[in-house]
């Protein structure tokens, strides 16, 4: 390792559970019949990136063709610091593969701990065997695959990093210590405790400046995917990523449902960093459009020096505020 021990390593801190970062997610593959015809073209399979602030990781399954067991479980590491260039992660990993029919005879796969890093592999990944052929596969009365799909969920704890700095961040497992600030939400398979002070932050009743938020437990039924936790990042001030499991618009749609318009307002920001770079921007205008921000909607049309019929045929029309429309017919007008 040598210059590499030199660089910033960050520990466990016992006095606080998984201080840098528990990912927990599941992932619902679809068309498992097309991924097994297909795999020689595709073998692998994967979810969306989960974010937490400086660590990424993502999993799904991979069928290399030609082996006798061709179903392996895959998990993959990513570091989204922008200048660091060496870096290594150390995580305990567990894969749970989800029985449809008898959630008791879920299999886990523990890979204890294990390290990631970009410079003895391309793609820092681990991969996990496991003991299922491509015949029961193709069986839809398997246990472990049902209508055609297959349920593949992680638990990832990280337990130190090298080379960069990863900030401590919330674990929601974790009630906070005075039960009045506890806001929970019981998933069908897990409890996620949100800090009631820090939702109020967001939301103020006006014109008398008191506290609103006060909801009764938060009934979820189905399994966590770990899209709430990314949008509680959010509230409580971590940076918003545009690619993230949850995706911008799930995140604004949370913000929307607990009426925190501070989340909305700093997602815009992230959209309007997104539009600084050339490409297609329909996605990300129309998010301003559906969500009322202003400032994407205003970036967008003064970027524009002249607007065609085509640069509004495809606007959501039906979700547009007056004030957003009054301001793009000025526009139009003006140029």
């Amino acid at each position: 390792m040598g210059a590499k021990q030199s660089q910033e390593r960050k520990s466990y801190l016992d006095d606080y559970p998984n201080p840098l970062g528990h990912f927990t997610s599941i992932y619902n593959i679809e068309n498992i019949s097309s991924i097994v015809a297909n795999r020689h073209q595709n073998s692998l399979t994967t979810a969306k990136w989960f974010v937490k602030m400086n660590i990424h990781f993502t999993h799904g399954i991979w069928m290399p063709e030609g082996m006798e067991d061709p179903l392996f479980l895959v998990v993959y590491c990513g570091v989204v610091c922008p200048k660091v260039k060496d870096w290594r992660v150390k995580a305990n990993v567990k894969f749970i593969l989800h029985d449809l029919n008898d959630v008791q005879n879920s299999v886990e796969y523990h890979c204890g701990d294990v390290w990631f890093d970009n410079y003895t592999h391309e793609k820092p990944v681990i991969y996990q065997d496991t003991n299922i052929s491509l015949d029961s596969l193709l069986n839809d009365s398997f246990g472990y695959v049902k209508d055609n799909m297959m349920r593949v969920g992680t638990d990832i704890r990280v337990l130190e990093v090298e080379g960069f700095h990863q900030p401590t961040v919330v674990n929601y497992r974790v009630p906070p210590v005075d039960p009045f600030y506890k806001q929970l939400c019981k998933f069908s398979d897990e409890e996620i405790y949100i800090n009631k002070a820090v939702m109020n932050t967001h939301s103020i009743l006006k014109p008398y400046d008191l506290p609103i938020r006060d909801f009764l437990d938060l009934e979820i039924p189905k399994p966590s995917t770990g899209t709430l936790e990314e949008f509680l990042d959010c509230a409580y001030g971590y940076p918003i990523q545009m690619d993230t499991r949850a995706g911008i618009r799930d995140i604004l749609r949370s913000a929307k449902l607990f009426k925190m318009r501070s989340v909305a307002q700093r997602a815009a920001q992230t959209i309007i960093h997104d539009l600084k770079y050339p490409k297609g921007l329909k996605q990300e205008i129309n998010l301003g459009i559906e969500f009322d921000m202003r400032r994407v909607v205003h970036f967008w049309l003064n970027k524009k020096e002249s607007i065609s019929k085509e640069d509004l045929r495809d606007l959501n029309i039906e979700k547009m505020s007056g004030e957003t429309m009054k301001t793009i017919v000025k526009r139009v007008l003006k140029l």
